[in-house]
């Protein structure tokens, strides 16, 4: 089991305390430490697990800690792949960021504010944070990985590495990210287990076309939930 925990490490200049994010592992909740790591705050860090295994709350937790650890003068987004586009770059230090350089944000088309949210990143050096990038696509995906090139420093969510998409994942890689996997606490399905032990017993009873409808209605299944995976 992990655990991250945000370690106090002193005090910054202006008298805030400072923290520094362990990654704790253990045999069990209550059990031994097995290993403890302590995460560089100015790489990159990858974040994988299934669901249920705490992705959102490690992400949550470092962001509400996060001038403890990163301190008052480092810019933070929060992008969660479920938020609609807009509001990635509504944000109101992208509009003062824009308004400064003698644009009119309100005559802006969608894509010119897209592009605003990406020189602000580039030009004030933002820590970008990204829940759940495996279900980015279309447009959000492509200014995602805009963001994620133009950032600072990244700190990105996932179901599983492989399932972020292409683009992103290259660019992540060559980033040389920390990473982290979790493991889910959700309960054991064996729901699919039990279904191909069904489907072999009626192909071991000669029910062929029984065993064909299961197989084929368990294959479209499967589909399905990656596709909403993805």
């Amino acid at each position: 089991m992990m655990m991250l925990l945000l370690r106090p490490n002193g005090s910054q200049a202006n008298g805030q305390k400072r923290r520094v994010p362990v990654v704790r592992e253990r045999e069990r909740r209550y059990g031994k430490v097995v290993e403890e790591r302590v995460l560089s705050v100015t790489r990159d860090i990858l974040i994988s697990g299934p669901h249920a295994s705490g992705k959102s709350r490690w992400l949550d937790k470092l962001h509400k800690q996060s001038v403890e650890v990163w301190g008052t003068k480092k810019e933070l987004l929060y992008l969660r792949s479920i938020e609609p586009l807009q509001r990635w770059y509504e944000d109101p230090r992208v509009v003062a960021h824009a308004t400064a350089r003698g644009l009119n944000w309100q005559k802006l088309k969608s894509y010119e504010r897209a592009d605003e949210l990406i020189r602000w990143v580039t030009d004030q050096k933002v820590l970008v944070m990204m829940d759940d990038a495996h279900k980015l696509t279309g447009r959000k995906l492509d200014v995602a990985t805009r963001v994620a090139g133009a950032a600072r420093q990244v700190i990105v969510s996932a179901f599983d590495e492989q399932q972020i998409p292409i683009s992103l994942r290259l660019l992540l890689v060559q980033r040389r990210p920390q990473r982290v996997l979790l493991e889910s606490k959700a309960a054991y399905d064996a729901t699919s287990v039990t279904l191909w032990l069904t489907i072999l017993i009626a192909m071991m009873a000669g029910w062929w076309q029984l065993a064909a409808v299961m197989g084929g209605m368990k294959v479209l299944a499967g589909g399905r939930r990656a596709a909403k995976q993805m």
